[in-house]
């Protein structure tokens, strides 16, 4: 039975629990291989169909284990996925599987695994999270090998990043307003400098950028910000490696978005 259950597979493939069709479909896969089985044997054809059919009604005993042990392999691989993913994919839909096993014994450890899920989760939530919009510097707009991980001049990340941070609750951060607000600062030392810069068209130093972000963001997190969206960054590898050292040293995870690939190569070309 534990075989035969999911012989249908071969025929539909493996379909999510949550699909309304799964039955039908699983059915009709096990009506068709039954009548592959009949031009061999007619009763090899019965056993398959009676032994399918016991475990959908799951009513003997040996259905009800089959079945719990069935949907506790896929809460188990679920929530594997779900940390090999970093928390990327949540596979909540797998969770009422749950409710499909009535086995005593393997619904304690399905308890078990639902606390370790919800730990999983809980942490997950406490974590850090910042995108990063990548932005080119302007003299390697040029470069056309780097439009697929990046975002040049005005091809609108920073329209993107104000939608993504609306739609998500992001705290938005442009790096390239930080810097101008640092040059329009009365107090800053670096007004003249960044002022020069901006001109020349100069990327800005690398510990001078992140210091000002780190500032930025901190700012953010003392009002309870955790998420935030950083856009027209790293212009540099130089800045890559600063951002490494001074923020994600302590194990804080970042995604890195491609913002408008084709808007780029056509601004390009």
């Amino acid at each position: 039975m534990a075989l035969i259950h999911t012989i249908g597979q071969t025929i539909i493939g493996d379909i999510a629990p949550s699909d309304d069709e799964k039955y039908k479909f699983e059915r009709l896969a096990i009506k068709y291989i039954g009548c592959e089985a009949r031009r061999i044997s007619t009763s090899l054809a019965d056993n398959l169909e009676a032994y399918w059919a016991e475990y959908e009604e799951c009513t003997t005993k040996e259905a009800q284990l089959v079945r719990s042990v069935d949907s506790f392999e896929c809460l188990m691989q679920a929530l594997e996925y779900e940390k090999r993913s970093g928390g990327k994919h949540d596979l909540r839909d797998f969770v009422e599987m749950e409710a499909n096993i009535v086995d005593p014994v393997i619904k304690e450890w399905a308890k078990v695994l639902s606390k370790e899920r919800e730990a999983f989760w809980s942490q997950k939530e406490k974590d850090l999270l910042i995108v990063l919009v990548l932005g080119i510097a302007s003299q390697k707009v040029q470069n056309i090998s780097v439009n697929r991980t990046a975002g040049g001049p005005g091809v609108g990340k920073g329209t993107q990043c104000t939608r993504l941070a609306h739609e998500f609750a992001f705290e938005h951060i442009s790096v390239g307003n930080i810097l101008r607000e640092e040059r329009d600062r009365p107090a800053s030392v670096f007004a003249e400098f960044l002022d020069e810069s901006f001109k020349e068209s100069v990327i800005i130093p690398a510990p001078l950028t992140v210091s000002l972000m780190v500032r930025k963001m901190g700012a953010a997190a003392a009002k309870g910000k955790k998420r935030f969206l950083i856009d027209g960054f790293p212009t540099s590898m130089d800045q890559l490696k600063e951002f490494e050292l001074k923020v994600l040293s302590d194990g804080t995870e970042d995604e890195v978005y491609s913002v408008a690939a084709q808007a780029l190569r056509d601004l390009i070309e």
